[in-house]
């Protein structure tokens, strides 16, 4: 039963890694100015003499005691695109750096293309593939869980 759960458990979580990664992946792209016009949906301008204030409760608790507090609400007219969702991702990504001084991550894939391409080889070339396909297997045993038993039999032989 605690194998199905974690296994749940790891499924979840790297799923999520992959959302996350490909969300990041997104916020890197440039888009043209005409990809921008294709999937815009504009929300209708509202009239604020006759907009209504809605009313949201948020519990507060204090000292074991439920505090109800009123806060208007009043929606604001904005894009909602994808082209304003990766906007949104790179300002908080850009904001993020600026704060931890932390560069964005370049990948491990990515080193080795750069290092080909220097050398003149083609990224189809044999031995840049089997680099790269040596260092996807080696992340997939160290997420695993395998790389330790891998080595104790190394060091065993």
């Amino acid at each position: 039963m605690a194998k199905k759960k974690n296994k749940l458990f790891f499924e979840e979580n790297e799923s999520i890694t992959h959302i996350l990664e490909d969300l990041l992946d997104l916020s890197l792209l440039k888009f043209d100015d005409n990809e921008n016009k294709i999937n815009t949906f504009k929300v209708p301008e509202i009239n604020q003499n006759k907009a209504v204030t809605l009313n949201t409760t948020r519990a507060v608790t204090n000292l074991n005691k439920n505090v109800f507090k009123k806060e208007p609400m009043v929606p604001t007219p904005e894009v909602i695109d994808l082209h304003s969702i990766i906007e949104k991702a790179r300002q908080k990504n850009n904001k993020f750096i600026k704060e931890t001084g932390i560069s964005n991550f370049i990948e491990p894939e990515q080193v080795i293309l750069e290092k080909a391409k220097k050398q003149g080889k083609s990224a189809y070339d044999s031995d840049i593939l089997r680099e790269l396909i040596l260092e996807r297997q080696k992340k997939k045993r160290e997420l695993m869980g395998l790389s330790s038993i891998i080595n104790k039999a190394k060091t065993r032989k």
